[in-house]
């Protein structure tokens, strides 16, 4: 098993805690191998300098985006130059001033004429938690529901449990973690009652969905409860533990692998979509969700064949 280990100093650690970090707002993903632009984080230097969804990134202060990401991080009023291509393939230098801001970006809903609706949370955390529990209660009779979980960097067990309950109408077993010493601890979904939405579920899934996020696709799929589409979750499921050090700072050490319901590991693997869905660049840049379209899509011959059954 993988082991975790991070130690975060005590400013590091206070952050995490009060869950704000600074940010210029740029959201990256990998299109055609390239790191392009596709959200902007309300509130951040990136939005109100002009900087557009489709950008590709090339580099920060000179050092050249890789394969990887970026991985540096940012200091609070600290302006950063970054080098842009635009979408007339035109250079671009654009200096971003870090803002601390909420690390957490707000829910989003949204519905269409013919009745889907969108939801869409980036952390398993009980405010989001509670959130999506209300919007599931509101739209019960949606024929479907498209859950977005791309940004999805996971969270904490508690509250996995909490929306696997959500989407089903009894507890659920998800499989087991695995100790160091090789003990199987098995899970089931919460006691507490959940929504139980019965309609029909879409789960868009990619390389941002991670951990938690990654156990929720691996069991909608499982149970054949929703179909995948998108690209591949990066695999990072090792579950970890925060430990106080004395100098006010944390260790965060992964002390639990996760077995999946087909007795694989997600850590290293991740979760394959039902239906692979990649976006290229032109399609970023029209202002395209291929992968929503594809949902929607998947939702209409659902629905269609069902009406004609009857």
């Amino acid at each position: 098993m993988m082991r975790i280990q991070r130690p975060m100093d005590p400013w590091a650690a206070w952050e995490d805690y009060v869950a704000e970090r600074a940010f210029v707002g740029v959201n990256l993903e990998r299109v055609e191998d390239q790191g392009v632009v596709v959200e902007l984080r309300p509130g951040s230097a990136t939005e109100e300098a002009g900087v557009q969804t489709g950008w590709v990134a090339i580099a920060r202060d000179g050092e050249t985006l890789g394969d990887e990401g970026i991985t540096f991080t940012s200091e609070p009023g600290v302006g950063y130059e970054w080098t842009f291509v635009d979408e007339e393939n035109v250079m671009k230098q654009v200096v971003l001033e870090a803002r601390t801001l909420s690390d957490r970006m707000p829910p989003v809903e949204r519905h269409s004429a013919e009745g889907w609706i969108y939801l869409r949370f980036d952390e398993f955390e009980e405010d989001y938690h509670d959130w999506l529990r209300e919007r599931l209660e509101v739209h019960r009779e949606a024929p479907g529901i498209v859950l977005d979980l791309r940004q999805n960097s996971g969270g904490t067990v508690s509250s996995l449990k909490r929306v696997i309950n959500d989407f089903f109408e009894e507890r659920m077993p998800y499989d087991a973690f695995v100790s160091h010493k090789g003990r199987l601890a098995d899970e089931k979904s919460a006691w507490r009652d959940g929504v139980g939405y019965q309609g029909e579920l879409v789960v868009l899934i990619g390389p941002g969905s991670a951990s938690s996020a990654e156990i929720l696709a691996h069991v909608m799929k499982h149970y054949e409860r929703a179909t995948l589409v998108g690209r591949s979750t990066t695999g990072v499921v090792v579950a970890s533990q925060y430990f106080e050090l004395r100098d006010g700072g944390r260790l965060q050490i992964g002390t639990f692998d996760y077995e999946s319901l087909d007795g694989n590991r997600l850590e290293g693997n991740g979760v394959e979509p039902d239906l692979l869905v990649e976006s290229t660049l032109a399609e970023v840049r029209a202002g395209r969700a291929l992968e929503v379209e594809a949902a929607v899509d998947w939702l209409r011959a659902v629905v269609k064949g069902s009406e004609g059954r009857h």
